[in-house]
């Protein structure tokens, strides 16, 4: 993966910079979840599943993009698989000799059951390691597993990893070449935050801090709040390194400002550009026409005549770093109880699927706002998921593995599907009360 130089950022959204898939920081800190993951992958099964599990900006994204880095030098095949394509991509690696498939976010992937079956019976020629990582493992990943048919045929091994926020104190990295930047290895976070703080500094053309560092926090500060710290540092100007711990809501802030001007380009009125963009981020669905009816729910429709430029704008700011995006739809919404009833009111069903993904991981790490609005967009999505017919059941049980515990109205939901019983598929056993209550 290339490191981006001045030219290739610039104009870039600060906040992007943080995107993994980018690389702008160097990789350290990792070194020996690294090289387990390697001797994972170089086992001698031929069909090896594992789960990487850990909280949002722990740095699961990266450690996996690094493996897949360090995999194809040595010959391996290395498929990101893209939401959709889960039971393709397994079919598709049948005739391979080695191949890592790789499903982020893999909680909240519909397909992920059919890719467990296809795992189960497909017969490979070589070695297939299917690397999913999640938020957290748990409840919902052992019901997958054993609800599917991926015990079908040969058994494969199935393993689960967890990546705690502390880093290596031994950094993997001494020297960053293409700055001459030397980092010294001390005994504490220090070498990240600068060697962050001084790629930032490069990729937006500002002068690299002279950085002042605060006593070291007693908690487990994870990668992304670092970096996150780093790059807002950078952006205030300063040389006192911010709080990680409040270091995304103040990249946040810079962004929102940054939004200011463009917004009425885009035939925004004031602060519609905001909510219409929160919306979108929480019903998650890109496309024009979700777009639009994202701009319809916030009642944010810009000025006639600009719907395009309107769609375009909110498309080109939707976050691609996972806490930023919750941390946008929970200060957003928190902010306006009109706002959250407009988001939560006669859901479609896929609406309501997006909202119930969207929430429980956002559940997980509670981003600090005026109020925490997780549970009223749980509770609306389980309302408004269909189940009315015996064919609705496997997707409100799927629906509910994301959740810690039955609550609300998800019982009595599931009772009204089961009663008509449960359509069966090929080779699975029909529900029975008991399974239902599993």
């Amino acid at each position: 993966m290339s490191r981006p130089g001045p030219d290739e950022t610039r104009g870039t959204s600060p906040a992007a910079l943080l995107e993994p898939e980018r690389a702008v920081v160097p990789f350290m800190g990792r070194g020996r979840e690294l090289a387990e993951l390697r001797s994972w992958v170089r086992s001698r099964e031929p069909v090896a599943l594992r789960l990487l599990c850990g909280l949002g900006g722990v740095g699961k994204t990266r450690l996996v993009l690094e493996l897949g880095k360090s995999l194809r030098r040595t010959g391996w095949t290395v498929v990101h698989v893209p939401p959709g394509a889960e039971a393709a991509a397994v079919s598709a690696s049948s005739d391979s000799r080695r191949v890592l498939l790789v499903v982020d976010d893999a909680a909240s992937r519909p397909g992920l059951p059919a890719m467990l079956d296809a795992i189960g019976s497909t017969r490979t020629r070589g070695r297939l390691r299917v690397l999913c990582t999640a938020r957290s493992g748990g409840q919902w990943w052992r019901r997958e597993r054993w609800t599917s048919q991926l015990w079908a045929g040969r058994t494969p091994s199935v393993t689960q990893m967890a990546l705690e926020p502390a880093l290596d104190r031994t950094l993997d990295v001494a020297f960053d070449p293409a700055l001459g930047l030397e980092i010294e290895r001390s005994g504490d976070y220090r070498a990240l935050v600068e060697a962050a703080a001084t790629r930032f500094a490069r990729a937006l053309g500002r002068p690299v801090p002279r950085l002042r560092f605060p006593v070291e926090p007693d908690q487990q500060v994870r990668a992304l709040d670092l970096h996150a710290a780093a790059l807002a540092t950078v952006l205030d100007g300063g040389n006192d390194v911010v709080d990680p711990v409040g270091a995304l809501d103040l990249v946040l802030d810079h962004e929102r400002a940054r939004w200011a001007g463009s917004d009425a380009d885009a035939g925004f009125a004031p602060g519609a550009a905001e909510a219409a963009l929160a919306v979108a981020t929480l019903l998650g669905d890109p496309t024009d026409e979700g777009i639009r009816a994202a701009l319809r729910r916030a009642g944010a429709e810009p000025v006639a005549g600009r719907t395009a430029d309107a769609v375009a704008w909110v498309r080109a700011h939707l976050p691609a770093v996972p806490r930023l995006a919750e941390l946008l739809v929970s200060r957003t919404l928190a902010a306006s109880e009109e706002l959250t009833a407009a988001c939560t009111h006669d859901l479609a069903p896929g609406e309501a699927f997006a909202m119930l993904a969207f929430a429980t991981e956002m559940g997980l790490d509670r981003p600090v706002a005026e109020r925490d609005v997780t549970g009223e967009l749980i509770e609306a999505a389980a309302s408004a998921l269909p189940a009315g017919r015996a064919a609705d059941l496997p997707a409100l049980m799927r629906a509910s593995r994301r959740l810690p515990r039955s609550s609300g109205p998800w019982p009595c939901r599931c009772s009204t599907a089961s009663r008509t019983g449960w359509r069966t598929s090929p080779g699975r056993p029909a529900a029975t009360p008991n399974m239902v209550r599993r």
